[in-house]
């Protein structure tokens, strides 16, 4: 056994289960002598990692006209990641280290250094959008306005001048800092490669990259080990090439004249996650550590292909010694129900944590992250969605770093950082203090709980592949349509996941995600009933697959239409023959608002039922009578009812925390046993006094507060927050009260 390693996306150190409760802190932002101030009232907050970008341009430098690292701080203080590193070991504190190559932090050229832009160096290839027209960042060289930074081309990943020079940088970092502080010996546990897809652009669509030459050429050996023979490849695809070289990939959408049109969408699209999943195996190759490695992945887009273009590229299944992650940045969730809906998404495609959490950026992400409420409602609406953990991006705010890292941000770094640019701890501190304590405490024990999920969205990538380009907003189509291929409907699943999300959550039953090629039957299984976007074709594996699933008992439920055709567009009806054992739901009825009553007509059980609240999650412990619910309030400051069987019979639980925000709760044999509940928002100035009960067991305030309640053995922890009033009275499961006066900060009662 590893000491550390990742297993269905949860943390292992010797052994035993690891909850994330982390905070990034970009030491290079920062004076090396506030380092370790900051790290030692995060850890008072309760963190327990630090997660650190390490900027290739800052360590990576040109020193009297040569190339030289410095990690130990000879040129600038806050270069000394060395010591940086070794302040954490001494606080006792794990490390997830991120060297990149590209970070995008906000540095210039997203931390790349300046010699290996396409602009600087000649032998370095750009990477290409589908008109040829350069990829490109903020470089490090002003605009011609003064104020904002001059785009530059982006290097082509698979060119091999910009490998080697990836090859050497992560090498030195490997060598010179990370295996020095790699546990057990060191702090540092994980290491992230490069950023949210590459260049912070898993979410885009496949038309945007990469027509470089060095990517035309892996794509065409990705062809030829899909296809075998030129011969097969030009059956399918009704062409009459002589050599793979003559191939060139999809560039933009056009109404296809037979189905065989698609396959070349679908090539191209399918190549997105090939692509990646080739980037993250050389870079792993590059950096030689046994240490786990982790990518962060933002959301889709919501432009109408974003979900269809986002799967195609982000296929996690298919990675090889790379782990899942995911990051936000698509603005608040509790303005904007595409949001929370994308970022359920996220949390479900693939289990793995949420390693970048805004909680202080307001530009250009919204206003609206000035205020705890709202950062701390989105960290617990992931959660809620299935993350293992999560990380604070930042937990302290910086204001000292040179223009040639960053030159075009203004200090401080973020804006409401929970710790200020000053060592301040703020009030949104102490909420981050608060969740970090529950799940602290808890969180170990809350990854091995299990999620009532009676239904599972079954992903079948083929579609989502045509799907992106059939739903695409470029300006150089020829007309909008695109959904008739030979008189097939081309098929989508993206918009169609979107809707039956929001159906879903109205209903407030949780579901899975599947994807239909790479799950076993016995992941299938699990679920007693599958929703599938339909299409004209299907792979025969596929198909064979879903015919099982029906004998094994689960009802599957087809949107539109039945595959009549094998992913060869040869006749293939397995699932066709079963049609009568499958329901089929027209799509105007699917997009229809009666759809959540057809769901259960069809005897789909709503594990909890729910009243007055805008979402809510419940998650049974396999082996004891321990459940974890997770609620969002709606804006009304009425009670929520969450009712659901339990192990001993009926139980439901009254709630009241302020609108637009959320609590979780512990429950043991059918009692409350800990809470965190919110009381006021500070986005909204609303505030309510927090109440919770299920059957005889309390925990309630008597004046608006934020309260935690955490079970220590037979004796309780409390602590409030923003306390409305002179002083307020904690009722606690045990009937026991207590009695904290105004003041600034969380006051601990034992």
């Amino acid at each position: 056994m590893a000491a550390v390693e990742i297993r269905n996306g949860v943390v292992y150190i010797e052994g035993e289960p690891l909850y994330l409760v982390s905070a990034e802190y970009p030491y290079f932002r920062d004076e090396g002598e506030n380092w370790s101030d900051r790290l030692e009232k995060l850890k008072s907050c309760g963190v327990k990692l630090i997660s650190c970008y390490l900027p290739w341009r800052h360590h990576d430098i040109l020193v009297d006209g040569e190339r030289r690292y410095d990690f130990s701080g000879s040129t600038m203080d806050n270069r000394n990641v060395l010591r940086f590193l070794q302040l954490c070991h001494e606080k006792g504190l794990l490390v997830i280290a991120k060297p990149g190559p590209f970070i995008h932090g906000e540095t210039n050229y997203g931390g790349l250094p300046d010699f290996v832009c396409p602009v600087n160096n000649a032998e370095i290839e750009a990477m290409l959008d589908h008109r040829g027209n350069p990829v490109t960042w903020s470089g490090s060289e002003p605009a011609e306005d003064g104020r904002a930074a001059k785009p530059w081309p982006l290097p082509a990943p698979l060119d091999a001048s910009f490998l080697r020079e990836v090859e050497r940088w992560l090498g030195r970092v490997q060598a010179d800092v990370i295996a020095r502080f790699a546990y057990p010996q060191g702090p540092v546990i994980l290491i992230q490669l490069a950023n949210e897809g590459m260049y912070s652009n898993a979410q885009r669509p496949p038309w945007e990259y990469d027509y470089s030459d060095s990517s035309l050429e892996y794509f065409r050996q990705c062809l030829k080990d899909d296809y075998q023979t030129l011969r097969r490849y030009n059956r399918l695809h009704g062409t009459a090439h002589s050599t793979w070289e003559q191939i060139d990939p999809a560039r933009q959408w056009r109404e296809p004249d037979t189905v065989r049109d698609l396959v070349a969408y679908m090539d191209w699209s399918a190549y997105q996650w090939k692509y990646m999943k080739e980037i993250y195996r050389l870079y792993r190759s590059f950096l030689g550590s046994e240490l786990p490695c982790l990518v962060n992945i933002n959301p889709p887009l919501a432009d109408p292909y974003g979900v269809d273009a986002w799967l195609s590229r982000v296929n996690p299944d298919e990675w090889a010694d790379v782990h899942y992650g995911f990051t936000n940045w698509i603005g608040p969730a509790t303005d904007d129900p595409s949001v929370l809906l994308r970022y359920l998404l996220l949390a479900k495609r693939s289990r793995g944590p949420n390693l970048e959490e805004n909680w202080g950026f307001t530009e250009p992400y919204g206003q609206q992250y000035r205020f705890a409420t709202v950062c701390y409602t989105q960290t617990l609406l992931v959660i809620a969605g299935g993350a293992t953990g999560y990380t604070i991006y930042t937990g302290a705010a910086t204001s000292s770093w040179d223009e040639s890292l960053d030159g075009f941000h203004s200090t401080p770094y973020p804006s409401h950082a929970p710790i200020d640019e000053a060592g301040r701890i703020t009030a949104k501190a102490r909420i981050m203090s608060f969740l970090n304590s529950f799940f602290g405490h808890y969180g170990c024990e809350f990854l091995e709980t299990q999620p009532r999920r009676s239904l599972a969205w079954v992903v079948y990538l083929p579609f989502a592949y045509v799907g992106a380009w059939a739903s695409g907003s470029m300006a150089d189509r020829p007309r909008p349509g695109g959904h008739v291929a030979g008189g097939f409907a081309v098929p989508k699943c993206g918009t169609a996941f979107s809707h039956l999300q929001g159906t879903l959550l109205s209903l407030g039953v949780d579901y899975g995600v599947e994807n239909l090629e790479a799950a076993s039957l016995a992941a299938l299984v699990r679920y007693p009933f599958l929703i599938l976007r339909g299409g004209f074709f299907m792979d025969r594996e596929s198909q064979e697959k879903l015919c099982r699933y029906i004998d094994a008992g689960g009802k599957l439920i087809v949107i539109e239409e039945l595959p009549g055709l094998d992913g060869e567009f040869e006749g293939c009806t397995e699932l066709r023959d079963r049609a009568h054992e499958i329901v089929v739901v027209p799509e105007e009825t699917f997009l229809g608002d009666g759809f959540g009553h057809v769901l259960l007509d069809l005897g789909l059980e709503r594990p909890i039922e729910t009243e007055g609240c805008a979402g809510a999650w419940l998650y049974d412990h396999p082996a004891r009578d321990v459940q974890y619910l997770f609620v969002l309030a709606r804006e009304q400051r009425r009670l929520s009812r969450i009712s659901w069987q339990s192990a001993t019979g009926a139980a439901t639980l009254e709630m009241r925390v302020v609108g637009g925000s959320g609590a979780v709760v512990r429950i043991e044999d059918g009692k409350l046993s800990a809470a965190l509940l919110m009381g006021t928002n500070d986005c909204s100035d609303t505030s309510v006094a927090p109440f919770c009960r299920l059957a005889d067991s309390v925990i309630s305030a008597v004046a608006p507060c934020d309260l935690l309640v955490i079970q220590e053995g037979d004796d309780y922890h409390v602590a409030v927050a923003n306390i409305r009033g002179k002083e307020v009275v904690v009722t606690l499961p045990d009937g026991q009260v207590a009695a904290f006066s105004a003041g600034p900060g969380a006051l601990p009662h034992s």
